[in-house]
């Protein structure tokens, strides 16, 4: 998804990316960030909440094991 997300980003002539806000941390929303990091420089936010589960502190409610989307920093 990274790629497309790239390329939709470029055809959107709305300048270059500046930052990403995530809404949750759910795989389907994150996959792709490890990808567009190594080619953008951008900072990522998200929901403070949220953080512990995207770092894999903690399995997602409803989850059974926990997931390292993100890397802490």
């Amino acid at each position: 998804m990274a790629k497309g997300i790239l390329k939709f980003i470029e055809q959107l002539n709305a300048g270059s990316l500046k930052r990403i806000v995530l809404t949750h941390g759910h795989p389907d929303h994150v996959g792709a960030i490890k990808r567009i990091l190594k080619v953008k420089t951008v900072p990522v936010f998200a929901h403070r909440i949220e953080i512990p589960y995207m770092e894999g502190d903690y399995p997602y409610p409803g989850r059974k094991k926990p997931q390292h989307l993100l890397k802490k920093d």
